[in-house]
């Protein structure tokens, strides 16, 4: 039975078909989850739109920050892996392992603030477990244990097909990652770690979800926490070390260049739609009968109003 299992988790998906655990796997994540947002509307809190309102303040960015820290650590890497092994005197792949960690626990932990008002780790961790054992809710738990699972599963699967060596981005450093095939890249789903990751902070929302992060923005944070992680995926798509014509076009790539094109398009557009509002402008000013030797109701033109002429700047006439 558990071989059975093992085969059907490592047969790759066929070409325009999904896998059968993606299949079985994604109603349950879908339940859970309709049954926490039922949850939530019957016994609240729930979302306002004056949550949003915490994106204009500086801590909210500050937040952001914080969670963006280890992301310029990942880009660097991808993009200079020489010189951060040879810093580092060939252990780069160990020294990004301790770094990953660490930043992992200050995200979590900024997080986790947001609910409990503490920094402390030898605080927050047990009002955390508090939280986790004896204050949810029947349907919180079960959203939160069902993509906490999916999530791990996810995690554990790359680690035991790759290795920390293949995680860490050691192909990049001269290490040689075989290419695999098993689970969970069996899936037809890229970057399954990254995506496991995704899963596990939506599904740890129940955790820190009050009427005070919600308001401090909550929502947003996270929203711009899965769009870093997006822009990780869109990065390491276009300079996959192993990027062959059955992959170069993914799906994130191709998102990223599409919104690349649209967005030059626009600017094109945007600099016409200017040049023809300039060109209107500058035909309006030129007819305007201010700008023109045409005469005023008063019945004198310009050139009758000079100050040379008999007649006076105002149109009345000199006496002698």
């Amino acid at each position: 039975m558990l071989q059975k299992i093992k085969d059907i988790l490592h047969k790759p998906a066929e070409d325009g078909k999904h896998h059968p655990v993606v299949l079985a796997v994604l109603p349950i994540m879908a339940t859970t989850m309709c049954v926490w947002m039922k949850g939530l509307y019957d016994n609240g809190p729930l979302p306002k739109i004056e949550d949003f309102n915490a994106c204009l303040t500086s801590i909210f960015w500050l937040r952001v920050l914080i969670l963006a820290l280890p992301y310029f650590m990942y880009y660097y890497i991808w993009h200079r892996p020489k010189q951060w092994n040879e810093f580092f005197n060939g252990k780069g792949v160990e020294m990004f392992s301790v770094f990953c960690p660490l930043f992992k626990i200050l995200q979590i932990s900024m997080v986790a603030n947001m609910r409990f008002q503490t920094y402390n780790l030898f605080e927050l961790v047990p009002l955390v477990l508090n939280k986790l054992m004896f204050q949810l809710e029947y349907y919180e738990m079960g959203y939160l244990v069902c993509f906490t699972i999916v999530s791990q599963f996810l995690n554990v699967g790359v680690y035991r097909a790759i290795g920390s060596v293949g995680v860490y981005n050691g192909v990049k450093m001269g290490h040689v990652v075989p290419w695999v095939h098993g689970f969970p890249f069996s899936l037809g789903i890229r970057h399954s770690q990254y995506n496991g990751a995704c899963i596990a902070f939506a599904g740890w929302l129940p955790l820190w979800w009050s009427e005070s992060t919600l308001s401090e923005g909550l929502l947003p944070l996270h929203f711009c926490w899965y769009i870093m992680y997006l822009c990780m995926m869109g990065m390491e798509e276009g300079n996959d070390p192993h990027l062959t014509d059955e992959t170069k076009d993914a799906p994130i790539s191709q998102l990223l260049q599409k919104f690349e094109q649209n967005f030059k398009k626009f600017n094109t557009t945007m600099k016409v739609q200017l040049t023809k509002v300039k060109s209107v402008k500058n035909l309006v000013l030129n007819s305007s009968p201010l700008n023109s030797p045409t005469k005023h109701n008063s019945g004198f033109t310009d050139a009758d109003t000079d100050a040379d002429s008999p007649v006076g700047r105002r149109g009345v006439k000199k006496t002698d």
